[in-house]
């Protein structure tokens, strides 16, 4: 007690140059804890970008689908395996979806494009891409009719045999009648190639009936990019282009009902939305996912939620993984981005450490026939370190809770108002991942904690060597000092 009293009082000697040194002390604490806070809210918003634009927590596939990617890669029992993600108490919302790649075209311009079906009821629980719509609308929750298919009769199986046949003779001709390598002979006007196709009419009735088309063009929406590759708006039709499970080449005209902007390019540059009951008429697999996502109670409960949706679907043959084994890559870069939030902090509490070393050692220099005194009159050399270092603690302490309320005033402002990053960039993006040009804060334990934590462990440190001096004098010597 007698030694906190004492060091208490010193401080009070010289009341500027400790106000001073607390001052540096609870700015940089307060610095550090906002900067941690940004930092936090970076990662949360990282993760909030990754997870509700596209992967959800937790997904669900064919065991291979995520490395081959192969159409009919389907999951086995995939209703039933929809049920029991949805079943599971720490699952918010659960959505099936469908992918499939195809061509779309829209006036004098095609690109290649990733179509994916989604159950838009269910995909708005676990997805917040109806959000992020700059146009139009999100998709309507039904599908669009679709004439059922019916089997082709004996006669119009025969005439497609011979169609089959035809078009087979027609494309073995037009290889004969291109030039061989390096020959210098053009192609003759009346060439196979050029000839018209004496099967299309026929071969259309029968595809037809074998395939309807829908009764009007499925609704679909798609990234701001791709929309301005292909020059199309919402209420534009576009074709798409898809192969179907059984090899045939099927096609379709959509609409556009709605554009999104993610800030991802590889979500807005080639990604087509639409119902998953459309898609699955289109590439004839009617009924079955690829994949299922789904949304857990909180991003850290994914493992959990996973560990135990792979114990009850393993059996059935499904794969499941939580967000993070899907792309460790961003884990890393958010334990990346946490470790150099701690170096930081260090770096900034050893250049503030450095004026705690010169207000103690000029306190110990000062003092120093008092320090003797002391000594003479039986303080030990272990109590006079003591209390060199508890008045540095009682500066920490004061440092740290002034930067502590200082620093929480200023992650409040930034989770309310952000960082506005709009003047550098339109957006900003992480391992393909796109967020907002403005970045938020978060207030976390962990960010508040380390930052104060590591203050108090530099300023400790930072006052062994004025203590250590204090205690090796020599009581003759200090007393001789005037």
């Amino acid at each position: 007690m007698l030694i906190a009293k004492l060091a208490y009082r010193n401080l009070g000697r010289n009341a500027r140059r400790s106000l001073i040194t607390g001052l540096a002390l609870a700015l940089s604490a307060a610095l550090s804890i906002a900067y941690y806070g940004l930092v936090d809210g970076m990662n949360a918003g990282l993760v909030h970008s990754l997870t509700r634009f596209d992967l959800g927590h937790v997904q669900a596939h064919a065991p291979g689908y995520s490395v081959r990617g192969v159409l009919d890669l389907t999951l086995p029992e995939g209703d039933a395996a929809l049920a029991s993600i949805r079943n599971e108490p720490k699952v918010v919302s659960a959505s099936g979806r469908l992918y499939a790649p195809a061509l779309a075209g829209a006036g004098a311009h095609s690109t290649g494009v990733q179509l994916i079906g989604v159950e838009p009821r269910s995909e708005r629980r676990v997805t917040e891409l109806h959000n992020q719509l700059s146009a139009g609308q999100y998709l309507d929750d039904e599908p669009t009719p679709w004439p059922k298919a019916r089997e082709l009769s004996a006669e119009e199986s025969a005439q497609d045999a011979q169609l089959t046949e035809s078009e087979s003779d027609k494309a073995a001709a037009e290889i004969e009648e291109l030039p061989e390598l390096g020959s210098e002979r053009p192609a003759k006007p009346g060439d196979a190639a050029g000839a018209p196709s004496a099967t299309g009419e026929p071969a259309a009735l029968l595809r037809n009936a074998l395939s309807p088309r829908p009764s009007r063009p499925p609704n679909v929406i798609l990234g701001a990019s791709l929309a301005r590759v292909l020059g199309v708006n919402v209420g534009d039709e576009l074709f798409l282009s898809a192969q179907a499970k059984d090899g045939s080449a099927e096609g379709i005209r959509a609409r556009v009902a709605g554009i999104f902007r993610t800030g991802t390019t590889g979500y807005d540059r080639v990604r087509v939305y639409l119902h998953v009951a459309d898609l699955g008429r289109l590439v004839h697999l009617e009924g079955r996912f690829h994949e299922i996502a789904a949304l857990a109670t909180s991003p850290d409960d994914a493992p959990l939620v996973a560990a135990r949706l792979r114990d009850t679907l393993a059996p059935r043959g499904a794969e499941v993984r939580a967000w993070s084994e899907l792309r460790p890559d961003i884990l890393r870069m958010l334990d990346l981005n946490r470790a150099g939030g701690v170096l930081l902090a260090v770096i900034v509490f050893i250049v503030a450490s450095l004026g705690v070393v010169n207000t103690m050692l000029m306190a110990v220099l000062e003092r120093t026939r008092e320090l003797g005194v002391l000594k003479a009159i039986g303080m030990s050399s272990g109590r006079l370190f003591a209390m060199i270092v508890t008045e540095t603690a009682f500066l920490a302490v004061l440092g740290a809770s002034a930067g502590t309320l200082l620093g929480l005033g200023l992650d409040l402002y930034l989770v309310r108002h952000g960082v506005d990053l709009g003047f550098i960039t339109q957006g900003v993006s992480f391992a393909g991942v796109g967020m907002q040009p403005v970045v938020y804060g978060a207030v976390t334990p962990g960010g508040v904690l380390w930052p104060v934590a590591i203050l108090s462990l530099v300023c400790v440190l930072a006052s062994v060597y004025p203590a250590l001096r204090a205690a090796r004098m020599q009581p003759a010597v200090g007393m001789r000092e005037t």
